[in-house]
């Protein structure tokens, strides 16, 4: 898809004026031609009787003739288990977490990742031979047992150039596909969710 080619007539029709479009950051826009979901936005839509008014995300997509289209994301009730995970995995996608899944499709074995939208409470998945990792990350060469790590949905640990020591993990929400944080703060975060964990138990 060419960036910045945005369907603005068939946006309109989902309650997205130009300059809610063009009101995005420039990371925001660009991650819409890759695949990436939108912040939350407020939309409107009607068709065949069927209305929905609320707040979602939306994403695009290249159909067979080159067009592009528009798919949407609505805020949902809650994150379901569509994935027939087990009660720790489901209990971790609840938390945020990045989970590894096996599946069977047409005889072959794929692993995926998965990872639910905290706004939306949608769970988003890619298989996991499709990401790529960029082969420098702040300026630290990222070795290949790194990468394999980060495809496994683990966190890696780096100094960049300044000397800061920082976490790395694949975000699946984030715009840029990659979150990136100060260690101090990535643990910080990671006790958080484990505490939370103990508390739902």
């Amino acid at each position: 898809m060419k960036a910045d080619n945005f369907p603005y007539e068939q946006l309109a029709q989902i309650g997205l004026t130009r300059g809610a479009i063009d009101g995005m950051k420039k990371e925001e826009r660009e991650a819409l031609f890759q695949g990436k979901t939108s912040p939350l936005l407020d939309l409107s839509i009607r068709k065949n009787e069927i209305a929905f008014v609320g707040k979602g995300k939306i994403s695009l997509y290249e159909k067979s003739g080159g067009e592009i289209g528009i798919k949407v994301h609505p805020v949902r009730a809650e994150i379901k288990n569509n994935y027939s995970l087990s009660p720790k995995q489901y209990e971790r996608l609840q938390s945020g977490e990045t989970v590894i899944h096996d599946t069977l499709d047409k005889g072959k074995s794929r692993t995926y990742l998965l990872q639910a939208d905290k706004q939306t409470n949608e769970v988003r998945s890619t298989e996991v031979r499709t990401v790529k990792i960029p082969d420098k990350i702040q300026g630290y060469a990222l070795k290949n047992e790194e990468k394999n790590m980060l495809k496994q949905g683990q966190r890696v640990e780096f100094q960049n150039e300044k000397g800061e020591r920082q976490s790395i993990k694949l975000d699946l929400i984030d715009p840029k596909g990659i979150k990136v944080e100060p260690v101090l703060l990535a643990k910080d975060n990671s006790l958080k969710q484990s505490q939370s964990n103990s508390i739902s138990r």
